[in-house]
């Protein structure tokens, strides 16, 4: 199969052993484990105009080399006629030494510029491959302890509005909601940052190109880390058997462990000092969490198109576009549907054979608010729910 000509890889296979041996004097070993970096080098001074950094190893930008070398390659071929002879060299070790023989003086760097193509070619090959080893990028220590930290974050950010950063119609189920949250993060990241630990397959300010290691590497971890959030919030409800005597927590206790899972600063702290620790916003935020999550999980079937974190992105745009007043009252009764269905007494499969939960949309929530406080003014008992409704109090019974 003629070079350039369709999908390469299959050339590649077949003669691979042979160009590897012939490259071996210019890259100093035979060692496939002991060449990969100074082949590395030896791509990057054979592509000089190539965008490949030489003061990385692992930002080598293998798509730009290899339209580089396939450049310079038919720009050679098509000035000066060869063989394949010509390209390869010759089977027989004494050809160079055949009195009389011209041999052209492109040869050198023309087998030089070919030998990388393959080269350059099998990695991209097997680097696109499942379980086989090439060249890809690394995440090093500090992105990864970065996104150790994004576990908390999770919990812990202000404006609530963390899961998949964006309410759109697209992305209702899980695996859609995450391709979001990864674009938008990698999107977020600062050019400083990005300078320091990124590929060269990114650029600060865009986000990385889907199915790039980069990419892949942020997308599996913040995968990662919502379904370790979703465990801690559904903690005796994801996975329990049919007939286990787990009692799902109540609210005091579930917060404590959520806290005690994710933050650091709470963990060397007395059970009564955790939650004036946290703040009565994180508590409020938490439980909420919580509701809105094994709502979902409940009514899986119903919700199978729109995962929680949409259904918690939702709530929290809507609630934005209200008065501030209108969100304190969904949060407390969210709360007060919390402890009326998790109390700390019943499994899971108790609660669903006996509990329907209220559904925690924003519409739905107000609008019974407004009929409790109608109820109220003519004269109904509204029962003693106000340290429910505010959350100050979340000792179980």
């Amino acid at each position: 199969m003629p070079v350039g000509s369709g999908d390469m890889s299959p050339c590649v296979d077949n003669i691979i052993h042979h160009t590897f041996f012939n490259l071996a004097w210019d890259v100093g070993t035979t060692n496939p484990a002991e060449s990969h970096s100074r082949l590395l080098i030896y791509l990057h001074w054979s592509c000089p105009g190539s965008n490949i950094k030489s003061n990385s190893l692992m930002t080598l930008d293998l798509n730009n080399g290899l339209v580089c070398l396939l450049s310079a390659f038919f720009q050679r071929v098509s000035l000066v006629p060869m063989d394949m002879d010509d390209i390869f060299g010759s089977d027989d070790p004494m050809e160079d030494s055949h009195p009389g023989q011209s041999r052209s003086p492109n040869k050198p760097s023309l087998r030089r510029d070919l030998c990388s193509l393959l080269l350059l070619s099998l990695l991209l090959y097997h680097q696109g491959r499942t379980g086989a080893t090439g060249l890809k990028w690394i995440a090093g220590r500090v992105i990864r302890d970065t996104f150790k930290d994004q576990i908390g974050e999770f919990i812990l950010r202000p404006d609530l509005q963390a899961f998949s950063k964006t309410v759109a119609e697209d992305h209702t189920t899980m695996l859609q909601s995450l391709e979001v949250l990864t674009f938008n993060y990698l999107k977020g990241l600062k050019p400083e940052y990005v300078d320091a630990h990124c590929p060269g397959d990114y650029v600060a300010g865009e986000a990385c190109i889907p199915g790039t290691a980069m990419y892949m590497f942020i997308k599996d971890n913040l995968k990662n880390q919502r379904s370790k959030v979703r465990s801690a919030l559904l903690t005796n409800i994801l996975g329990v058997r049919e007939g286990s005597l787990l009692k799902v927590p109540a609210a005091k206790s579930m917060v404590i462990q959520v806290a005690r899972t994710f933050l650091e600063s709470v963990r060397p702290l007395e059970d009564n000092e955790v939650l004036p620790k946290l703040g009565r916003p994180t508590v409020k935020r938490i439980i909420f969490m919580r509701y809105v999550t094994a709502y979902n999980y409940l009514n899986h079937t119903e919700n199978k198109r729109r995962c929680q974190w949409t259904l918690l992105d939702k709530a929290l745009v809507d609630l934005r576009a209200r008065p501030e007043s209108n969100t304190a009252l969904y949060i407390n009764k969210i709360i007060r549907y919390d402890r009326q269905v998790f109390d700390g007494k019943r499994t899971w499969a108790t609660i669903k054979a006996s509990v329907t939960l209220p559904a925690p949309f924003v519409d739905q929530v107000l609008a019974s608010v407004q009929d409790q406080s109608c109820s109220d003014l003519i004269g109904d008992e509204s029962g003693p729910s106000g340290n429910q409704a505010t959350g100050e109090d979340f000792e179980e019974e």
